[in-house]
């Protein structure tokens, strides 16, 4: 640290050694593909579909992806919604008899949401949207991250896995963590593995198949073929697409520990590609989820830009992803490395939670 970023230390006999990011690109793309030399795959593709004369039908499938519920607990309406914390709207904050500052009853822009809001959007999944397929993004904990105990952070986990239990049982789900479900607020040391890791594993067993689990074990990262649930309550497997759950802690902006595990936190893009690549092999697509957006400031540049190689080496592969993190409902365009070329979709889905 005081060598390496800082500069103000004499060079040590650390073993540091400054990787250069091209070296990786060059050869993550040096077996890509002939039909993806003009990067124009995904374009190909919906000129393709767009040619088809029997387009409309095509079979399609729905997907719900939320994420950042940050569900307070302690919320409380009425309550004030200006106060010297992380979070307001609570009874400890008062009751203001002024209506401008009190907190609404389905959450308020500054705090985190109600139960409530919660129970609602699921009565919305099931009455009105009825997806085929759930992806959950991360971020059930408050921003009251002072906090954070393990206790506390796993009766919220809890809380939403019972919500799980009895509101989405119809559905495939494939759930993630986010910055804010570790008891270090923000923090993963990805040289051993995380208790919320272990805790997660042992509450989403139902979700996993075998191998999935033991790959998520290590770090909290997993692949998985996409299922949808039948009118006899079996799980079926759609044949040839997959799910990937990338953990984007590994390039967290404010994950301190990264400051010594700086090229391959839990070696995150090695499984990637290794996964992407058999998938190729196999004649697979996938669709990705994660998250921080790997385009946003809060992804560690170097980090973002190796994960873009990817993406660009197996833009047949996934076909789209999503993410969350940032509270804003935005779509992005993935880019090629070298003609900067557009080759997908990214969508980052907006926060359940009000509080930004």
């Amino acid at each position: 640290m005081c060598t390496n970023v800082l500069g103000l230390c004499a060079d040590s006999s650390s073993g540091y050694v400054n990787l250069d990011p091209e070296q990786f690109i060059g050869s993550i793309l040096a077996d890509k593909p002939a039909i993806l030399a003009n990067d124009d795959f995904i374009d190909n593709l919906y000129k393709e579909i767009e040619a088809d004369p029997a387009k409309d039908q095509r079979p399609t499938m729905k997907f719900v992806h939320f994420t950042d519920i940050h569900m307070d607990l302690l919320y409380r309406a009425g309550a004030s919604k200006e106060c010297a914390d992380l979070i307001c709207c609570r009874a400890s904050d008062g009751y203001p008899t002024n209506a401008s500052l009190q907190a609404g009853p389905l959450g308020t822009f500054g705090c985190d949401i109600p139960v409530d809001v919660v129970t609602q959007m699921g009565d919305i999944i099931n009455n009105e949207v009825k997806p085929d397929v759930i992806l959950w993004g991360g971020d059930v904990t408050p921003h009251d991250q002072n906090s954070y105990t393990f206790d506390y952070v796993t009766s919220l986990q809890k809380r939403l896995d019972d919500w799980f239990g009895s509101n989405l049982t119809n559905y495939a789900l494939y759930p993630l963590e986010g910055n804010h479900d570790f008891v270090e607020p923000n923090s993963q040391d990805f040289t051993k593995q995380d208790p919320m890791i272990a805790y997660n594993l042992q509450l989403w067993d139902r979700y996993f198949d075998d191998q999935a689990k033991a790959v998520y074990a290590k770090h909290g990262y997993y692949s998985q073929r996409l299922r949808t649930k039948q009118a006899d309550g079996t799980m079926k497997d759609v044949e040839g697409v997959n799910v990937i759950a990338v953990n984007t802690e590994a390039c967290y902006t404010m994950n301190f520990y990264l400051m010594s595990q700086r090229n391959d936190p839990g070696d995150v893009l090695a499984w990637l590609n290794e996964t992407l690549h058999g998938f190729e092999q196999r004649g697979e697509i996938a669709v990705l989820m994660a998250h921080h957006p790997p385009g946003d400031a809060d992804c560690l540049y170097q980090w973002a830009y190796r994960f873009s190689a990817i993406l660009d080496r197996f833009q047949h592969i996934v076909r789209w992803s999503v993410y969350g993190h940032v509270h804003l409902e935005i779509m992005g365009v993935a880019h090629s490395i070298k003609n900067k070329k557009p080759t997908g979709v990214h969508f980052w889905s907006g926060s359940v939670s009000s509080w930004f």
